[in-house]
């Protein structure tokens, strides 16, 4: 203990950087980044209260309505000289000339076609529910009527339609800066000048616009607030991945600022990093005060929708794959991580070394810190020699021994060392998968080598590490949904055809039909789909109805793998 820094040592003898205990925060502190309920956003929340209170005392008394009729006597009384010149002609002109009614459902499909275009799934859900929100607030929400006809107003439902319209073009189709103020200053322009028509005309009274004009500026202002902060959803039209968030400005002091409280690691520097490989965070550099270096992974709700869709899709293109539910939020997103960081490194399976998480905004936003691996490359651009790919198939074989899948062994997430390849990303890990999930691991490892040296060289250390069964099964199990997309574009601009060069090395006493059928055979459920088959004689016989194309069941692998196989373990 020095100064108050303790510096540990890790199982494989890497020092940790020097860290000092956490502060708490107190009780009634706001987190390091606040949500984005700030500033003028208690202006409309005050709004939205004071007419809570204005409709709870119209029901209770008369004196709401007889303070709302004052004000719309003595505007009236002032509108009635513009009302007889050329100012009212021309503004009920105007009113008769458009059907503002078709003009506005016109221009609220061109905003969505717009977010449609621009693949904010988000904005549009908002916007669609301001919308109908809005509408139904004007429509049920009571003003004065006039004076002793018993008649119950409405907000002016012109204004208020108008208002949540343009507040989607501004928050939804705006980058922030000097766009969307210009966004802004038009829309307060456009909706002054829809008051004084309104007014003058006298299609409605002051204060029904004034309620309109309340309404449809503060619930679609809150919402976008809430459901598309500018911080998680930006809008921009810049090139890059949705993935990338700014960690300029606010966000990196809260993360610079997290990191000191709560890891007890003074931060001197956040900055992006290693962008090009990463499609499901934001991946930082962090440079201690001390000179040490720290990686960062910037979670955030966006990161979690992007997670579901994922699943989704690939549930919809794929079916039921393994293991693949989303998380509920972004908290356990980032714990699972930082748990499979530390299991890993409690099998000694080389990694990052886990140091711990930093919550932003609760439920929000989390960043995942790990130790910096100094001095490694990425594999694609390091020399893979034998000794590379033999610790590259080592490491296969320790994630195997740990009963562990990575599922994302690709390029981008595969580091080398001094000889050593060190695993990176460990999101996606699963523990205790089927075995089948580990031939994949190892086959997209077998093509990773491949593509910066040569599949002979590859397959025959491959056997010596693993059985050539194995390495057989792990050729077998190599198609497109296995493959990562990176990992697929690179075969695909590669002059080789490296699946094809494995499977001709493959002995040929486990081809590639017979492994396929050895991986049919090893699922529980075959016994439910085709429950003739319990013995080695009956798949034999069926067999033997097939066009001769292969050897019979006997011949392709022993009964008692069959017979394991049934039992879920092949």
């Amino acid at each position: 203990m020095t100064d108050g820094l303790q510096a540990e040592r890790t199982p494989a003898g890497r020092r940790r950087p020097p860290r000092r205990a956490g502060r708490r925060r107190p009780v009634g502190e706001p987190p390091p980044l606040p949500r984005d309920i700030r500033g003028v956003a208690w202006l409309w929340i005050g709004a939205v209260a004071a007419l809570a209170v204005v409709v709870a005392l119209g029901y209770v008394s008369g004196v709401s309505g007889r303070g709302q009729r004052t004000v719309d006597e003595v505007v009236a009384r002032s509108m009635a000289r513009i009302r007889a010149d050329r100012l009212h002609r021309t503004a009920e002109q105007l009113h008769e000339a458009f059907d503002w009614t078709v003009l506005l459902i016109a221009f609220r499909w061109m905003v969505v076609v717009a977010l449609l275009v621009a693949r904010r799934w988000r904005h549009i859900a908002v916007f669609a529910g301001t919308v109908i929100a809005v509408g139904a607030l004007t429509l049920w929400m009571p003003t004065a009527g006039p004076e002793g006809t018993g008649v119950v107003g409405h907000p002016s439902q012109a204004a208020a339609g108008l208002a949540v319209t343009l507040l989607g073009v501004v928050y939804g189709l705006a980058p922030r800066g000097p766009w969307r103020s210009a966004a802004r200053a038009s829309t307060w322009i456009l909706l002054a000048g829809l008051w004084a028509v309104l007014l003058v005309t006298d299609q409605n009274t002051f204060t029904e616009v004034l309620t309109g004009l309340v309404i449809g500026i503060a619930v679609p202002f809150l919402a976008y607030r809430i459901f598309t902060p500018e911080a998680v959803f930006p809008v921009t039209y810049r090139r890059g991945k949705a993935a990338h968030l700014d960690v300029t400005g606010r966000r990196g002091e809260a993360i610079m600022e997290a990191c000191r409280d709560q890891l007890g690691l003074p931060v001197a520097r956040v900055a992006p990093f290693g962008l090009a490989g990463s499609g499901g965070s934001t991946p930082l550099r962090m440079d201690l005060e001390d000179g040490g270096v720290l990686f960062g992974k910037l979670y955030a709700t966006s990161h979690l929708r992007a997670d579901r869709w994922y699943k989704l899709g690939r549930t919809i293109l794929y079916g039921a794959l393994e293991d693949e539910h989303s998380f509920n939020s972004v908290r356990r997103m980032v714990e699972y991580e930082d748990h499979m960081l530390r299991y890993l490194r409690d099998h000694d399976v080389p990694t990052a070394e886990p140091i711990g998480f930093l919550e932003l905004t609760p439920e929000r936003e989390y960043v995942l810190v790990t130790g910096f691996v100094e001095g490694a490359t990425e594999i694609l651009d390091a020399k893979v020699d034998e000794r590379v790919i033999r610790s590259g198939l080592d490491l296969i074989r320790s994630l195997w021994g740990a009963g562990v899948a990575h599922r994302d062994v690709k390029p981008s997430n595969l580091l080398v060392r001094d000889g050593e390849v060190i695993l990176i990303d460990d999101a996606f890990c699963q523990v205790r998968p089927s075995p089948w999930r580990q031939s994949v691991d190892l086959a997209n490892m077998l093509l990773t080598l491949a593509l910066r040296s040569d599949p002979r060289t590859v397959y025959v250390i491959a056997t010596q590490v693993f059985t050539p069964d194995e390495v057989a099964e792990a050729i077998a199990a190599t198609h497109g949904v296995t493959i990562p997309s990176q990992l697929r574009t690179l075969l695909r601009h590669d002059d080789r055809n490296l699946v094809e060069e494995f499977r001709s090395l493959v002995r040929p006493g486990l081809s590639m039909s017979r492994a396929a059928l050895k991986f049919v055979l090893s699922a529980p459920e075959v016994s439910v789909v085709i429950p003739g088959i319990k013995s080695s004689a009956q798949a034999e016989e069926n067999a033997g109805e097939s066009d001769g194309q292969y050897k019979l069941v006997g011949d392709i692998f022993e009964s008692e793998d069959i017979e394991a196989g049934f039992g879920g373990d092949a």
